[in-house]
C-alpha cells in the first residue's frame, strides 16, 4: 500500500499508535499536508481576505493538532476539520469587526503623546517584516508538526511535557526533539541567507570602489 492509498482514519490510527510511514514520514504531518490547501480555500471563502485567511490557517492547524487526541471518529475527519475552520473564521471575523468599529468610533480619543514617533514606527515595520520573513521560512523549511509545536510552545505557552502528551508523541525526547529540529533548520537557513546578503554587499562595495570607465585614477 502506497502513501496515497492511506485514508484519513488509517493515518490517524497510525499516529495514535506512534507508528511512522515508510521513509520515516509522520502520519500527522502527512494528514495536515493533505488538508492544508483545502483548509486554505475554506478560510479564504469565509474571510474573503487572503492575509487574514493565511493567519487563520495556522491557527486552524494548531487547533487540529490540539484536538486530535479527542477526535473519536463520530464524523469524518474532513467534516471535523471544516467545523474547526468555520469556528476559527467566525472568531476572526468578529475580531476584525470589533477592530473596525473601534477605529470608526467618533468617541475614540487620540492621545497625541502616545502616537509612535517616526523612529518607533520604523522599528515596528521592521519587526513586522522580520515576523513575515520568519513565518515564510517556517512554512517552507520545517514540517507541519514542527511548526505546530513551535507555535504551541512559544506563542501559546504550553510546556514541552504538555505538548508531548497532547500530540501523543512517543519518541524518546517528545516535543523537545521536534522543537530542536525546527530551530536547527531555521538557524541553518537564516545563516545561509545572511551569508548571501554579506556576499552581495561585498560585491556591491567592490563595484562602487572601481573608477568609472575612461576615468584614470589619480596618482
Amino acid at each position: 500500500m502506497t502513501r496515497s492509498d492511506l485514508d484519513d482514519d488509517t493515518l490517524i490510527e497510525l499516529w495514535r499508535r506512534g507508528r511512522l510511514l515508510p521513509e520515516g514520514v509522520d502520519p500527522l504531518d502527512m494528514l495536515l499536508r493533505k488538508y492544508q490547501d483545502r483548509i486554505a480555500r475554506w478560510a479564504l471563502h469565509n474571510l474573503e481576505n487572503q492575509e487574514e485567511a493565511a493567519d487563520c490557517v495556522q491557527e486552524i492547524l494548531i487547533r487540529i493538532c490540539r484536538g486530535l487526541p479527542r477526535f473519536r471518529n463520530k464524523s469524518s475527519f474532513s467534516t471535523w476539520a471544516y467545523v474547526i475552520t468555520r469556528k476559527c473564521c467566525s472568531t476572526s471575523l468578529k475580531r476584525v469587526k470589533r477592530q473596525r468599529l473601534h477605529r470608526a468610533s467618533p468617541d475614540e480619543v487620540i492621545d497625541l503623546e502616545n502616537v509612535p514617533s517616526g523612529e518607533k514606527a520604523g522599528s515596528r515595520l521592521e519587526e513586522e517584516e522580520e515576523t513575515r520573513k520568519l513565518n515564510s521560512l517556517m512554512a517552507s523549511h520545517i514540517t507541519k508538526r514542527e511548526m505546530c509545536i513551535m507555535r504551541m510552545h512559544h506563542v501559546q505557552g504550553y510546556s514541552m511535557r504538555a505538548i508531548t502528551e497532547m500530540l501523543n508523541l512517543v519518541n524518546a525526547s517528545g516535543a523537545r526533539a521536534y522543537l530542536a529540529s525546527a530551530k536547527r533548520k531555521l538557524r541553518k537557513k537564516l545563516k545561509e541567507e545572511d551569508l548571501r546578503a554579506l556576499e552581495g554587499l561585498k560585491n556591491q562595495t567592490t563595484k562602487n570602489s572601481q573608477p568609472p570607465r575612461g576615468q584614470e585614477r589619480e596618482e
